[in-house]
């Protein structure tokens, strides 16, 4: 029962992810590339954090922790020029982080993992709390972006989780 409530919040995650990504590209170069005053300086930085947060939340419940050397080359703003290159790579990762949601068992969800941070550190969390907190942190940075969208008039609409469901 458990497994299917994951489905459901990684299903909404990315049909999220999609709204905020289709109104993305109806903005022109200069508006995507845009600085604004939210945390990551521009809607492409923000998509791209969003987007690197799930690759490494991945690769950690895979049983790999990405160090600060390994993220230094990977997902980085400037390794993408346009919007066309994050959705690429943004497929390609939801294909990833489906199936591996697909295999995981619901004992499995509940079980701790230990990993190591970015920076080091050795840290543990629950597998659902994992995946709980990609969900929610995409929503928070998808928030800034949807604001974003809708200072160029290109607003992706509501994106609450109710609205998915209905």
């Amino acid at each position: 029962m458990l497994k299917k409530y994951v489905l459901t919040l990684i299903d909404y995650n990315y049909w999220a992810n999609g709204l905020i990504l289709k109104y993305a590209d109806r903005l022109k170069q200069d508006e995507y590339f845009n600085k604004t005053a939210y945390s990551h300086k521009s809607i492409h930085e923000i998509l791209v954090h969003i987007l690197f947060a799930e690759w490494v939340w991945r690769e950690r419940m895979m049983g790999n922790s990405p160090n600060l050397a390994t993220v230094s080359t990977h997902l980085r703003p400037q390794d993408f020029d346009s919007l066309d290159k994050v959705v690429e790579k943004w497929f390609n990762e939801e294909m990833k982080m489906r199936e591996f949601i697909d295999k995981i068992s619901e004992e499995k969800l509940f079980a701790t993992l230990p990993y190591t941070t970015t920076q080091g550190d050795e840290m543990e969390d629950v597998y659902i709390d994992i995946i709980t907190h990609v969900v929610f942190h995409g929503m928070q940075h998808r928030a800034e972006a949807a604001a974003i969208l809708h200072n160029f008039d290109q607003s992706p609409g509501d994106i609450d989780f109710i609205r998915y469901l209905r």
